[in-house]
């Protein structure tokens, strides 16, 4: 950081669908020093998330938000990131995560949004169809009204410590987007635990049963997640400073 950031023009919004880390989420945003956290968690579809966020952010008085996914672990590049979306008046902007179940770097959420682009949604819904890529297909439609970007600041971790049947649905969802096998390799899949291998195969059963998923809607594999529990709150520090290493390692690597 180039200098310190006034952080009371900034909240934050959590999307969750159950995510086992949802709560790690919201204390690794309190530990970068954003307090405003607006948690969107049910069972909504994608879009109407966007709308309750949207609604909800215009609310308070602040320019920038941090979007953000109940499986993305948040570390301090996200400030690096909102930094250089004020000071070169971006939009929208997105930085670069370590996909846990994908073992690369890819871009994608946490994503910096100005206050305008809720205030376009708000106005025109059908901007976000119900799709697959509703936040790609928005961002393409608003693209010619805002200064967007996607620059290599590495913000989070995604889809690490995930319940079995989060990364059930995310993986289903990617086969249906047909970034299988161009995001994933095999034989990285096949050293995964035993849960997560259980997971992708499910993943494939339900793409061979059914490939006209339109929407990016959750479909119940909870019969996957019996050998996990909740994170213990309690533990929140000690896996944050655990993942917090292993951060710091990745930002080595990149």
């Amino acid at each position: 950081m180039t200098r310190e950031m006034n952080l009371n023009n900034v909240a934050a919004a959590i999307f969750c669908t159950g995510e086992r880390t949802k709560k790690l989420t919201e204390y690794s945003l309190r530990q970068v020093g954003i307090n405003d956290i607006i948690v969107i968690d049910n069972s909504d579809s994608f879009k109407e998330k966007y709308l309750q966020f949207a609604s909800q952010g215009l609310e308070l008085n602040k320019n920038y938000f941090i979007r953000v996914d109940g499986d993305h672990i948040v570390f301090s590049g996200v400030l690096e990131l909102l930094e250089k979306a004020e000071k070169e008046n971006y939009d929208w902007l997105t930085g670069v995560v370590h996909d846990y179940v994908m073992n690369r770097y890819r871009g994608g959420t946490p994503q910096i949004l100005k206050r305008t682009v809720l205030e376009m949604l708000l106005e025109n819904s059908d901007l976000m169809p119900e799709s697959q890529k509703p936040e790609s297909i928005f961002s393409e439609n608003i693209r010619h009204r805002c200064k967007m970007g996607d620059v290599k600041i590495f913000t989070a971790l995604h889809e690490y410590e995930q319940y079995p049947s989060k990364v059930c649905n995310s993986f289903l969802n990617r086969l249906h987007r047909n970034h299988y096998p161009r995001l994933y390799d095999d034989k990285y899949l096949q050293s995964l635990p035993d849960d997560y291998k259980r997971a992708i195969e499910a993943a494939f059963e339900s793409y061979a049963n059914n490939k006209k998923k339109i929407s990016m809607s959750f479909v119940n594999f909870e019969f996957l997640d019996k050998n996990f529990e909740p994170l213990n709150e309690k533990e929140l520090e000690t896996i944050y400073k655990h993942y917090k290493d292993a951060y710091n390692k990745y930002i080595i690597l990149s």
